[in-house]
């Protein structure tokens, strides 16, 4: 045999304010976790791209060691062979050298908005997590 206790009317106040604590408090635990989850995709993706220039970086000063290499070992050996090109051609052209100013300011710019790192070099994303509101909606429950 079962019984059920039923209530009628409006819950006491005590038992409202401490409803809507607690609803208050998951909220503002969910919308903590997301800013956590968001920055820490930023800050992955800044490392990624960091990790993606030093390689480049590095990959280009190899090229270019290897290329002063070769030219210095042809122009020592006084063997530089003509390949049958007009000596009237200019030389390629060599990628031009960003100056130290121009690539300072190419790496702070490179992430706009969306892409975490403002043009002062720190993260887009807010220091302090959210703070959150309970809607109309939410205020309106009372169990």
């Amino acid at each position: 045999r079962r019984i059920a206790c039923v209530m009628i009317g409006d819950p006491p106040p005590a038992w409202v304010r401490q409803v809507q604590a607690d609803l208050l408090r998951e909220k503002q635990e969910k919308a903590v976790h997301e800013w956590k989850v968001k920055l820490l995709e930023r800050e992955r993706k800044r490392l990624l791209i960091m990790a993606e220039k030093k390689v480049a970086k590095q990959r280009r000063q190899s090229e270019e060691e290897k290329n002063n290499k070769q030219n210095n070992d042809e122009q020592i050996d006084g063997n530089i062979e003509d390949d049958g090109e007009d000596d009237n051609e200019p030389p390629p052209k060599k990628p031009r050298k960003k100056t130290p100013s121009e690539g300072a300011a190419a790496e702070e710019n490179s992430e706009d908005e969306d892409g975490g790192v403002a043009a002062t070099g720190r993260p887009a994303v807010a220091e302090q997590p959210p703070a959150v509101e309970l809607t109309e909606e939410e205020r309106g429950r009372r169990f």
